[in-house]
Parts: structure tokens; C-alpha cells; sequence
């Protein structure tokens, strides 16, 4: 099934598990309720394609394309690599990625609300305007990241990896960021940090002056030479 062109079929229901379907174009096919369980699906084209209720766990989908995809009720699971893959607009809510490879993938605007991606490799990733709400980051490595305008309201980020991290205005409203490394930042550029929950968190050097942080949590926190003046 290397590079085969299925542009628009009908495939509902249909099993491809443990296929090869390296550059496959998918491209408006159907595939409600379709199996991929373990199929390599790198490098496939699946732009506006419909993938409702589909059965992905294990599937490789690195460097895949999937914008504009619909994918309600699709199920993931932690064994799944998506390096590289554009996942640009789509829902994905509630969507199992724990452990997940998806370095340098591209989320432009995906919305991952209480998506579990803990311990989950995002580093590189492209983020900008994702809805990251009560999403679950315990453990990423977010590093170098690019979270620019996206909304981690109630997101959970304990001991997640944010070096060079770009958190620029980016909500953490009541978001967890506890035992992460923040030395040096400045947090200015943030959009909303009340309610944040820093304890245990290194902020030294970090730059906080005239940001917001009523019923912020900062107990233990390594605060020396922060600024927090107004």
C-alpha cells in the first residue's frame, strides 16, 4: 500500500492494521470507524479527511498531514509516534498521548483540552493558539517549544521540561506548574498567571514585576534575585 492514491474512497470500517502505508494520499477519504492499529502511516496525506471513531493506537504517523481532518472519538494511544506530523485545527480532545513522540510536530490551533500528554516528547513543537485547557503535561519535555497564544487555563505542568519554552502571551490561569525550571524568564509576556501554582518551582532571576498573581500558590519556591516589583 506504499504512496497509494485513496484520495476520497469510501473506507469505512475498513481494517489496515500493521499496513504499510508510507505517503499514502488519504486526502477526503472516509475512514469512519476504520483500524490502523500499528500501520506506518508516515509521510501519509490525510487533509480533510474523516477519521471518526477510528482505531489508531500504535499507528506510526510520522510526518503525516492530517489539517482540516475530522476526528471525533478517534482513539490514540501512548505507543503512538507523531513526530513531525501536522495536526494543525484539529480536536483532539481528550485524547490519549501519554508518552507520545510527537517532536516537532505542528498543533497551530488543535485543540488537546484535558488531553493526557503526560511524559509525552513535544520537544520543538509548533503550538501557537492550541487549547491546552485541563490538559495534563506532568513530565513533558517542552522544550523549545513554541506555546505562543495558547490557553493552558487549568493545564497541569508538573516537572515539565520548558527550557526555551516560548510562553509568549500564552494563559496559565490556575495552570500547575510546580518543581519547573522558570530561573530567568520573564514572565511578563504571559497572558493571566493569576491562580498559578508555582510551589517548589525555581524562579530565580525570573521577572514577574506588575503581573498578576492574586491566589498564586509559591510556597518553596527558589525565588532569589526574582523581580517582582510593580
Amino acid at each position: 500500500h506504499s504512496t497509494a492514491d485513496l484520495t476520497e474512497a469510501h473506507l469505512e470500517g475498513a481494517h489496515f492494521d500493521i499496513a504499510t502505508m508510507t505517503g499514502a494520499n488519504l486526502s477526503g477519504a472516509c475512514l469512519d470507524r476504520a483500524s490502523f492499529e500499528r500501520a506506518n502511516l508516515s509521510g501519509a496525506v490525510l487533509v480533510n479527511a474523516r477519521i471518526h471513531e477510528a482505531q489508531l493506537g500504535g499507528a506510526c504517523l510520522d510526518g503525516a498531514v492530517l489539517r482540516g481532518a475530522a476526528m471525533a472519538g478517534t482513539i490514540f494511544d501512548a505507543s503512538n509516534s507523531l513526530s513531525r506530523a501536522d495536526l494543525s485545527g484539529l480536536s483532539l480532545r481528550a485524547c490519549i498521548l501519554q508518552h507520545a513522540n510527537m517532536a516537532g510536530a505542528i498543533l497551530h490551533g488543535t485543540d488537546l483540552t484535558d488531553a493526557e500528554l503526560s511524559s509525552a516528547d513535544l520537544r520543538g513543537s509548533k503550538m501557537e493558539r492550541a487549547v491546552l485547557v485541563n490538559a495534563h503535561l506532568t513530565n513533558a519535555n517542552l522544550r523549545g517549544a513554541i506555546l505562543v497564544s495558547a490557553d493552558l487555563t487549568g493545564a497541569t505542568l508538573d516537572d515539565a521540561q520548558v527550557d526555551e519554552t516560548d510562553l509568549t502571551d500564552a494563559v496559565l490561569l490556575s495552570a500547575r506548574l510546580r518543581r519547573v525550571c522558570l530561573a530567568g524568564r520573564d514572565l511578563r509576556t504571559c497572558r493571566g498567571l493569576a491562580g498559578i501554582d508555582v510551589s517548589g518551582a525555581d524562579l530565580q532571576r525570573a521577572v514577574l514585576a506588575g503581573a498578576d498573581l492574586s491566589g498564586a500558590k509559591l510556597s518553596g519556591t527558589k525565588a532569589r534575585g526574582a523581580n517582582l516589583q510593580g
